[in-house]
């Protein structure tokens, strides 16, 4: 609430409106060694020419808000890159898969052959056991 004020004007103004307020006063509140009452945060806003809201919102500079606006724009792009290597691994997932499932196809008719061998040759063998 940067006025220009000295403690003293502060002070005054507060008596004014009827509170007992002393430059020892102002000084206490400020260095946080006295707490202020409800009922002179009235005075308080109108001295400043404020709301009571005004006084019990903590202000925000541009310097606040062009960081915070910086770190969520570095936050969406992280994020967009983290999405796009998320896709890349998907589609190398997804080609892995589908590898696995034409090596297990190739597999399993590589053991259809050679059982399909074996007992060609196991009928041969036992033709031949048998004399023919």
């Amino acid at each position: 609430m940067a006025r220009g004020w000295s403690q003293q004007e502060l002070a005054t103004r507060m008596t004014d409106q009827g509170y007992s307020w002393r430059q020892t006063t102002v000084a206490k509140t400020e260095g946080a060694d006295r707490p202020i009452r409800v009922n002179e945060m009235l005075g308080l806003a109108r001295a400043f020419g404020l709301q009571i809201a005004d006084l019990l919102t903590v202000p925000i500079d541009d310097v606040d808000v062009a960081n915070a606006a910086a770190l969520v724009a570095d936050m969406a792009a992280a994020a967009a890159v983290a999405r796009q290597r998320v896709d890349e691994y998907e589609r190398a997932l997804d080609k892995a898969r589908a590898e696995e499932a034409r090596i297990t196809t190739e597999l399993e008719e590589r053991r259809a052959e050679y059982r399909r061998a074996v007992a060609t040759a196991e009928e041969r063998k036992a033709r031949e056991a048998d004399g023919e």
